[in-house]
């Protein structure tokens, strides 16, 4: 039985995970390439929502990864230990995940720096992609050969032996729209990799239907309409994501179950909330959501109302809904507090 694998096909079906990520933002992409006019016009052409460096040499890319002015791995530091008195003595020290941590990613200036494509020449005069890929086999990032000169025979052999992710000739037709697509994949990709720990745990303690085909279709059609570009995943007490876009703004998107709302509606009613405010949550049109920390019970009405967000049935889940809020405090996700993809770029230039 042949057991090797077989060239990816140019139109192959997404396969990454499923469903949202506890954090997505854009990394950066790097090519290489000897010709200068192919670095000139070719990247700029994808119209990308990510970093990227351009490196003429091969050797140029491996002294920069060498030295450390390029950043290879993706730090997912939102682990706290604890002591504690266990009968076993390996239990002495635990790690527990600290969800906090992950919105505030969002503040950190160089989130976009890591390194998650490699986008390779094959045909080099210093050496060819497969001997660079084979010297960057160590890295977690995926390795795509884009050549006009490579048979396809080299291209099998090399994704045989797990050189490289993806082939793609020069000359393919909709060589740019394919390579985008399998760039946006390999990136979301390459966080979940990073990620996997982190989602296992939080499965555990979040009932957020993130793999739920309509939770998905929703959040996807949510970000391509309010043209975000990285989002962070808020729990404890609330579930929800961050969502911010290119310029570093935020909104903010809480689901709720039905359960959840007829629990605040009971809240509400015995904390003396505004019979309309009581009214709304019981017809499961509006969630409470309290941005500053105060009790229920010292609540005014106008205070009530302002608390009562309106929320919309998921369109395939009918016992879940979701609110979606500008960015609010405690959240505050905002150009003036975050650097946004754009004024990172603009840095870069």
């Amino acid at each position: 039985m042949n057991n090797k694998k077989s060239l990816p096909h140019l139109k192959g079906p997404p396969t990454p995970d499923t469903g949202c990520l506890p954090f997505f933002h854009p990394t950066r992409v790097v090519f290489v390439d000897d010709d200068p006019n192919f670095l000139k016009y070719f990247p700029p052409g994808l119209n990308a929502n990510f970093p990227i460096s351009c490196y003429a040499s091969p050797g140029a890319l491996l002294t920069d990864i060498a030295r450390g002015r390029l950043e290879t791995q993706l730090q997912v530091e939102c682990w706290s230990s604890y002591t504690g008195r266990f009968a076993d003595p390996q239990l002495e020290q635990m790690l527990s995940l600290d969800k906090t941590m992950l919105l505030m990613r969002v503040f950190g200036r160089h989130r976009f720096n890591p390194v998650s494509v490699i986008v390779v020449d094959y045909d080099m005069p210093e050496m060819d992609g497969l001997e660079l890929c084979r010297r960057l086999a160590h890295l977690p990032c995926r390795k795509i050969l884009l050549t006009g000169q490579a048979s396809e025979a080299h291209a099998v052999a090399a994704f045989n032996e797990d050189l490289i992710d993806f082939f793609l000739p020069k000359g393919a037709r909709n060589c740019v729209s394919l390579l985008r697509e399998r760039i946006a994949r390999y990136q979301r990709a390459f966080i979940a990799d990073a990620s996997r720990l982190v989602r296992q745990a939080l499965r555990a303690e979040i009932l957020m239907d993130w793999e739920d085909p309509g939770f998905c279709d929703l959040f996807a059609h949510l970000c391509e309409d309010l043209d975000i570009i990285e989002y962070y995943v808020i729990a404890d007490p609330l579930d929800g994501f961050m969502l911010v876009d290119e310029h570093g703004r935020g909104r903010l998107l809480l689901t709720f179950s039905a359960a959840a709302l007829a629990a605040q509606a009971t809240m509400a009613r015995i904390a003396g909330a505004p019979p309309t405010v009581v009214e709304r949550l019981e017809r499961r049109q509006a969630a409470t959501f309290f941005a500053q920390e105060q009790g229920e019970a010292v609540l005014d009405a106008a205070a009530w109302c302002l608390a009562c967000v309106p929320v919309q049935p998921f369109p395939t889940r009918p016992d879940r809904y979701y609110a979606l809020l500008e960015a609010p405090a405690p959240f505050d996700v905002s150009p003036n507090t975050v650097l946004g993809l754009r004024a990172y770029l603009q840095g870069q230039a």
